[in-house]
């Protein structure tokens, strides 16, 4: 009996004991990511505090450990990747560092990253480094060759979007190939029809109006607002209400964006070592699985909710998922539910928060919008005016906020040639190659557009045939954004209702950052009502 009780004790210890090691080695490796990247000297008082919780024999026998292994990483990183594949005729690595790389990953700019990349190596396609040469994925900027990628019905999604996941707890519509994704696709395919846009107006209609008394009284108080916030609160509602039927009030939206922020972090954090090898092993690893139970917990909530409704309209997305048959159980109606409010809400948010701030910082071309909906008649008649539809297509070409417009296995060979020197030169992107498509690099290609980092609306009035097959923000082919007609609804009425009440100034530009979705951070706008003569 008392040997079991010293196994238990000395077991327990050891656990303890390899806990902190991983903890440490991951604030070991981390600090050197930071160090490396800023450029910064770690000073005595920050080297004391990293060790201030722990005993000297914790200390003499992790410290080494944490340090050997950020040498091993060290050894295997510090020198670039500089690879000619012309001779194979595979896609070239750029030559950068891994550790370039996995900075620009982890700070929010990788997309931002490879349009600098494209434009200065001028590589239609390229791979990105790894820690042993070539990378896990190539990035394709050719708009043909997407095209190509997308619409091939044997191109699949890859396994990175398993970690979709991690939002729900299981397999999603938006992470599944095959029965598992169609099933779910065609049964609210209907819910995005024609038939269901009036509804999707009226609700925007409702929820705007309500968003201009916000906008009335932060005039009053002669304050400033973060468009970005705004937008996420006004489409949040939007969705509840025209997809799910549901009322989200402050407490749960407060949750709701809290969790997610939680869990998509820790996602993106997922790519440094030791987090994926150690997973529970992480504090921030065990909180991401708290917000993933969080977020189910809400999806169930609105599930529930949904269920309890005395008249339920028929066709919503929620009441097409209910009625499905082909699901197994509530939980994947749940997930599902989770992955359409996640993909819905701030995708449309920020597309109208970039578009609000260029507006705001193009005075005529804001002018311009308003002149041409104050001649137009009624409310769907302004939303026909074609100076809209060019606003929107080039608020949504200069910042895509789905930057990285989708990622494909490839399962067979893809073909493109390169001219060099008077020269034709045949690559491949070989079968079992994960594509990411930058759709941002595409969009911002003087290829396809006459100075494209311009904010310039009447280049839609007549484009060339180049520019608008370039131009595919919601993607082609089978995974194409199913949820596309409600965005659309949402933006027209937003954008053209407050620009016809509003005249709007920046007062701050923020910053711009990818996380989960190309965003303006911190952007501050003013928005002066109008008064009608």
């Amino acid at each position: 009996m008392l040997y079991w009780f010293f196994f238990v004790v000395i077991k327990s210890q050891i656990w303890v004991l390899l806990t902190k090691l991983v903890e440490f080695s991951d604030l070991m490796i981390s600090f050197f990511f930071r160090f490396i990247f800023t450029r910064t000297l770690l000073t005595h008082h920050m080297f004391l505090s990293i060790l201030n919780h722990r005993t000297m024999f914790e200390t003499m026998l992790i410290l080494p450990i944490a340090i050997a292994f950020i040498l091993l990483i060290l050894q295997k990183i510090r020198k670039k990747t500089n690879y000619d594949d012309s001779a194979s005729k595979l896609p070239p690595v750029i030559p950068i560092s891994y550790l370039e790389f996995l900075k620009r990953v982890t700070s929010g700019q990788l997309p931002q990253s490879v349009l600098e990349w494209h434009r200065r190596f001028g590589y239609p396609v390229f791979y990105t480094p790894g820690i042993f040469g070539r990378g896990h994925f190539a990035i394709v900027a050719d708009s043909e060759l997407m095209r190509e990628i997308l619409m091939d019905q044997s191109s699949t999604k890859p396994g990175f979007y398993k970690r979709t996941e991690n939002l729900t707890g299981t397999k999603t519509m938006f992470s599944e190939n095959g029965s598992r994704w169609m099933h779910a696709r065609k049964s609210i395919a209907y819910a995005f029809s024609s038939s269901h846009v009036k509804r999707m107006n009226e609700v925007t209609v409702k929820h705007t109006t309500e968003f201009m008394e916000v906008l009335d009284n932060l005039q009053q108080q002669n304050k400033s607002f973060d468009i970005g916030k705004a937008m996420i609160q006004l489409t949040l509602k939007i969705i509840c209400e025209a997809a799910f039927e549901f009322d989200m009030d402050i407490s749960d939206q407060s949750t709701f964006l809290r969790e997610l922020e939680i869990v998509l972090l820790e996602n993106r954090n997922g790519i440094i070592p030791l987090r994926w090898m150690f997973g529970y092993l992480f504090p921030k690893v065990r909180r991401q699985h708290v917000g993933t139970k969080r977020l189910a917990a809400l999806g169930r909530k609105i599930l529930e909710a949904y269920k309890n409704l005395q008249n339920p309209i028929p066709g919503t997305v929620i009441d097409c998922i209910v009625r499905d048959e082909s699901y197994n159980n509530d939980e994947e109606r749940i997930a599902d539910i989770i992955i359409l409010l996640v993909a819905g809400h701030d995708t449309t948010a920020y597309s109208l928060a970039w578009m609000f701030l260029d507006l705001a910082k193009h005075e005529e071309e804001q002018n311009k919008l308003r002149s041409s909906l104050k001649a137009a008649g009624d409310f769907q008649e302004r939303l026909q005016v074609p100076r809209l539809h060019y606003v929107i297509k080039e608020g949504m070409r200069l910042h895509p906020v789905a930057p990285i417009g989708g990622m494909r296995l490839c399962n067979r060979d893809y073909h493109y040639v390169v001219e060099k020197s008077d020269t034709k030169v045949q690559y491949k992107i070989p079968e079992g190659t994960v594509t990411a498509l930058s759709s941002l690099c595409v969009l911002r290609s003087h290829a396809y557009f006459d100075e494209p980092d311009r904010f310039l609306p009447d280049r839609w009035r007549d484009p060339s045939d180049i520019a608008s097959r370039a131009f595919f923000p919601f993607i082609v082919g089978k995974r194409s954004c199913i949820g596309q007609p409600l965005a659309n609804a949402e933006i027209q009425t937003i954008l053209s209702t407050l620009i016809l009440k509003y005249s709007w100034s920046v007062e701050d530009m923020g910053t711009d950052t990818f996380f989960t979705t190309y965003k303006p951070i911190g952007a501050m706008l003013k928005a002066s009502k109008i008064v009608s003569n």
